[in-house]
């Protein structure tokens, strides 16, 4: 059999550690896991309850294709087990042929994969969208221009000589010769371009939050929990399992590449596996 380690540390990677797991799971509006109120309701909490931890907090995770040898480790994507562990999935396997599961070419994890592609859009959008705002800019100024050519050539006679007249007979003719949709279409346009990097991560954060589509998948992670407890729940079981973790404490990962395209070298420490009073 394999083991799946959910590590308390996060070794340098962007995924939670303990302390920011218990932050998430307790802390409903996701303050800085070091505020006194947050840390407060960590503790606070009753004992022995389960609570699952969201797709988007869980921890870095890790399995050793030996659990005899250290340097055998690999970090386990929560989004796509089978690309450590393997898949008969027909389907799974056509997926991985067809192109479906790129960010495995990439050495990324699919969250990974999901930012990489995320920067990329934004990046394209700072590049395309000054043009877009002058185009519209653009349109909106001949809009004025053509609307106040065709009223002044049909205002009336007691409207030349009234301004107030005159506002009453340029809102009507406004609307009547449709340049009042024609505006809200602008200005719709125009609310389109709302800063792409909050709008982008929004996207981002859902899609973390949500997880990969895996219905074909060979292994799926279930879920994730987390409890306060007084039960020693690991406690001789891990260290007879990794027995060697006393003079092996930094383990290397990898290498894998941020949404950058860098290589990066997550590092599990021994804290990661056991954290002890």
């Amino acid at each position: 059999g394999k083991y799946l380690f959910a590590l308390l540390q996060n070794g340098g990677n962007t995924l939670g550690g303990a302390g920011i797991n218990a932050s998430a799971v307790f802390n409903d509006k996701r303050q800085s896991p070091g505020l006194r109120s947050v840390i407060e309701k960590v503790v606070s909490q009753p004992p022995d309850v389960p609570r699952e931890i969201l797709k988007g907090d869980y921890p870095m995770l890790v399995t050793f294709t030996d659990i005899n040898n250290p340097a055998s480790i690999k970090q386990v994507d929560p989004n796509d087990l089978d690309a450590v562990f393997g898949c008969s999935n027909s389907k799974a396997t056509a997926d991985v042929i067809a192109g479906k599961m790129p960010w495995r070419e990439k050495r990324m994890t699919w969250y990974q994969y999901q930012t990489m592609l995320s920067n990329q859009e934004l990046e394209r959008r700072r590049k395309t969208e000054p043009a877009k705002r002058k185009s519209l800019k653009e349109r909106e100024y001949a809009l004025t221009l053509e609307f106040n050519k065709r009223a002044q050539k049909l205002y009336s006679a007691e409207a030349k000589k009234n301004s107030n007249q005159m506002k009453k007979e340029r809102s009507r003719l406004y609307i009547e010769l449709g340049y009042k949709k024609k505006q809200e279409q602008i200005k719709y346009e125009k609310r389109q371009f709302v800063n792409p990097h909050h709008v982008l991560k929004d996207e981002l954060e859902q899609l973390r939050e949500r997880g990969r589509d895996n219905l074909n998948d060979c292994y799926k992670l279930k879920s994730i929990t987390l409890e306060i407890t007084d039960e020693t729940v690991t406690e001789g079981k891990v260290e007879d399992l990794i027995s060697w973790l006393e003079t092996n404490r930094s383990l290397i990962v990898g290498p894998t590449e941020d949404a950058d395209g860098k290589q990066i070298f997550p590092v599990p420490r021994h804290g990661g596996f056991i954290l002890r009073k």
